[in-house]
């Protein structure tokens, strides 16, 4: 039977062998043996020493900026980090990532892309959940578009055929539209203005300006041509010739609307 001591003294070899790495497999260098945790660490301290600091300089040799990079964590694609820009005037903190190599065999990092800016947003399982979720759904969908795309391709000559065809016969339509338009004011094919209005009518997408410039011409042509009215001759009201009654004044007038009561 084990005593409880013994089972105390037996655990914590286990777990000091753990921290050893004396369980984990070789890397193959020197037969030594690293820890998980040995590596991760190695590695973090890697990418730490290839963010170096920008530091912006005036032709004076004064410092007008600073940039500093601070490692939050990383995979094995990315460095994600925190930038912050320090000015005389101003200070910003943002976050992103940097693509990076990592060379074993010296233990050492390289940045090797642009810096990316990144946001960084606290979330519940359930709002993380829903955002995955809508994610999986854009992703799925704009993978459809793209097959879509790629098995009806539009450079094909059988869909530049097809739009030949049917802009051509848009154009015929369009043509003979106008070409009603332009039958109804027949009356103006001698006018100048109304030819030179035919010469370019095929050139306008919008008939009903092109039949308001044809009304125009027609009412200004006939303004033009139209004879003025003649003019009403005055209308003469007959005065009784005073030689006929020279006793009464005026015919008679005075006295019958009683000029002598």
């Amino acid at each position: 039977e084990v005593s409880e001591d013994m089972t105390e003294e037996l655990f914590e070899e286990k777990v000091a062998e753990l921290a050893n790495g004396k369980n984990n497999s070789s890397n193959g260098k020197d037969g030594e043996f690293q820890s998980f945790a040995a590596t991760y660490n190695q590695k973090r301290d890697a990418l730490r020493n290839a963010l170096d600091p920008e530091i912006v300089r005036d032709g004076a040799g004064k410092v007008i900026s600073e940039t500093y990079y601070f490692l939050v964590d990383f995979d094995d694609d990315y460095a994600y980090v925190e930038k912050d820009i320090w000015t005389a005037e101003d200070y910003e903190s943002v976050n992103g990532r940097f693509t990076y190599t990592f060379d074993e065999a010296s233990m050492s990092a390289a940045i090797s892309g642009e810096f990316e800016r990144m946001i960084v947003r606290w979330l519940t399982e359930e709002e993380s959940t829903k955002l995955d979720q809508s994610r999986a759904a854009f992703e799925a969908l704009e993978r459809e578009f793209e097959e879509y795309r790629a098995n009806h391709a539009y450079e094909n000559k059988a869909y530049e055929d097809l739009q030949a065809f049917k802009d051509h016969a848009l154009q015929i339509e369009h043509r003979g539209k106008v070409d009603e338009i332009l039958d109804r004011f027949a009356d103006l094919s001698e006018n100048e203005e109304f030819k030179i209005l035919s010469e370019k009518a095929y050139e306008f997408d919008d008939l009903d300006a092109l039949e308001k410039e044809c009304y125009a011409i027609r009412g200004k042509m006939y303004s033009i041509n139209q004879k003025p009215a003649k003019k009403p001759s005055a209308v003469r009201v007959g005065v009784p010739d005073a030689q006929e009654d020279k006793g009464i004044l005026y015919g008679g007038l005075f006295e019958k609307y009683g000029r002598n009561k």
